[in-house]
């Protein structure tokens, strides 16, 4: 029971990491690139993208923080 936990866990924090790391790299892509080297059309869709990069990380951050809750109240039900 607790490895499944455990594994659960993992899977949150993995996916966490990967959007944070693509957020990092979307807003690296919009601050390093120049004006020339993007149209407009590509930044607006870029910054959108990244925007909802935003919201998918804080609703995975708050899933794991729920998953966590739960996991104690489980922990300590035992």
């Amino acid at each position: 029971n607790r490895s499944k936990w455990i594994k659960d866990l993992e899977k949150h924090d993995d996916i966490v990491i990967k959007n944070a790391t693509n957020l990092v790299e979307n807003f690296m892509k919009i601050s390093d690139s120049k004006d020339e080297d993007m149209n407009s059309r590509a930044k607006d869709k870029l910054l959108i993208d990244t925007l909802s990069l935003v919201t998918m990380l804080e609703s995975r951050l708050n899933k794991r923080r729920i998953f966590l809750e739960e996991l104690s109240n489980k922990i300590n039900e035992d």
